[in-house]
Formats: structure tokens, sequence, C-alpha cells
């Protein structure tokens, strides 16, 4: 959806349409970022809509970079950087989900992105993280190791992976992934 009047008023609907939920709006055109960014988030901000900032690879057709908290509660959401796979969804091409999206960050990506967030105190009451390089454990991995940059409490991760590889040896569903050894 491009950022024009007809958006502005489908998005504007939402907190009536919904009334009660936390709403959070992903843009996914560059007509809004970097197309129209103070005007995008003063709007989402006046009508109480998140604003979920994406990391994701940069691309001749991608949204800004840009982590800002438009509600009481902020979102960063993680694609992956497989640049060959958003490219290729650009060129007309058909990747897959793991061309596109399968991709496990390293700690010091991560590391860099928890500090982005770091950012947001003070503005956000809570920030969530959503891990959209979903093929098989790295999201669980990356969330685990997001924790543990935060000072949170884990999950035993040898335990964890050992239940892992016993789901996978059972026949789980999805794409084997990588190994947490």
């Amino acid at each position: 959806m491009r950022f024009g009047t007809a958006a502005l008023d489908y998005l504007e609907s939402l907190p009536a349409r919904l009334p009660g939920v936390d709403l959070a709006v992903e843009l996914r055109d560059a007509s809004w970022l970097p197309g129209h960014t103070g005007e995008t988030l003063d709007f989402l901000a006046a009508r109480g809509l998140g604003y979920v900032s994406v990391d994701a690879p940069a691309t001749p057709a991608a949204v800004a970079r840009t982590l800002a908290v438009t509600a009481p509660f902020g979102v960063l959401r993680l694609h992956g950087r497989n640049r060959e796979g958003f490219m290729a969804q650009l060129q007309g091409r058909r990747p897959t989900v793991a061309q596109k999206y399968g991709y496990l960050y390293d700690t010091a990506e991560l590391t860099t992105l928890v500090g982005r967030t770091r950012e947001l105190e003070g503005r956000a009451r809570r920030v969530y993280f959503a891990l959209n390089n979903n093929v098989g454990d790295a999201p669980a991995i990356n969330g685990i190791q997001i924790r543990e940059l935060l000072g949170q409490e884990v999950a035993d991760r040898e335990t964890v992976a050992a239940e892992w590889r016993a789901r996978r040896g059972r026949g789980a569903r999805g794409a084997p992934g990588p190994v947490i050894d």
C-alpha cells in the first residue's frame, strides 16, 4: 500500500474498528519512509498506532530503517538480511521463504540491534522483537541471544537444543535449522 489518502483513511479507521487492541503498522513501501517520514510518524502517533521498525536488507524499494515509537510500545521486526532473496523478489522472481527470510543473525548484529532499541528507553513502556527470520531454528536461537543481551533469564541452551534435536528426529515439520552447538 502506497502513501496516500486512501491508505491514510484506512489506517485512521482501524482504532474504531478494533477498539481496545494495541495496533502496530509495518509499512513496506518507500513512499511512506523516507517519502513522508515526519508526516507518517506524526499521523501514527496522533492515532495511537504503533510503528513497526524493520531490520531488513537495504534495497532500492526498502522502507528507511527508522527506529521510532508512535505508541506506548515499540516493535522491531527482524526480517533477516538475505539481500539476494529480497532483490530476487524485486526483480520479479519468486524466492522461497528460505531464500528471502532464512537468516541467523550473528552476535555482533544482534548486539547492535539491541543497542538501538535501548535508544527507545523512556519513550516506550515495552519494546517487542518480532523475529521473521523464520526458517528452521533461527528465530528461536536469535530470541535466546536477544534475551541474553538484554540480561533476561533464558532456558538452559543445551536442554533446549536437545529438545529441538529430539523433535526433529521424530519428524518435526519444517526445514532443518542450524545446529546450536
